[in-house]
């Protein structure tokens, strides 16, 4: 949409995007270029981390976080009992479960340092701290869209979790394994 001058006849030289005016200075190549720093930083402390503090800092608690919040989410929506087994895996209660044969069935989900959704995170740090916008429009953004990115990566786990039980596969134990390789 563009915005008009106040005599009302002839566009103005910015543009508005929702609540970001992209004007005359707006160069593509800087914000592109800002963005790939600031996501490789926070890459590179994130991996750091995770090599020289075996993730105790970051990733561990991160998880732990995911855990946790997928583990009440779960209990409240899915239709059998979810557990918290340690800090990094999820699974379903065998009691709440059972298959054709009333044999209990048992999934579980061990989240692992890449699937735990941080670095989906990051990509959304950086995006935002890269686009030409004040400070205040930049933190406002970061505190609406990183708990629905977080809430999201809940709904992704809660259906793994979901997913694994309903469908047979004629196995009356899974074990999904997630980690980058």
């Amino acid at each position: 949409m563009l915005t008009t001058t106040d005599t009302g006849d002839a566009p103005s030289q910015s543009a508005v995007a929702g609540n970001l005016a992209v004007g005359p200075g707006f160069r593509a190549g800087r914000v592109i270029g800002l963005f790939l720093l600031i996501l490789a930083l926070l890459d590179e402390l994130y991996q750091a981390e995770r090599r020289l503090l075996d993730g105790q800092i970051i990733d561990v608690p991160f998880t732990r976080l995911v855990t946790i919040a997928a583990e009440g989410l779960g209990n409240r929506v899915l239709p059998f009992e979810v557990e918290r087994r340690g800090d990094i895996t999820l699974g379903t209660v065998p009691s709440t479960l059972a298959d054709s044969k009333d044999q209990p069935l048992s999934t579980t989900v061990v989240i692992r340092g890449g699937c735990n959704g941080i670095e989906a995170l990051f990509l959304m740090i950086a995006g935002i701290l890269a686009l030409p916008a004040s400070w205040p429009t930049r933190l406002r953004a970061l505190f609406r869209d990183l708990p629905l990115l977080f809430g999201l990566n809940l709904v992704r786990i809660l259906g793994l979790l979901y997913t694994w039980p309903v469908i047979p596969t004629g196995s009356t134990s899974r074990m999904i394994r997630s980690h980058r390789a």
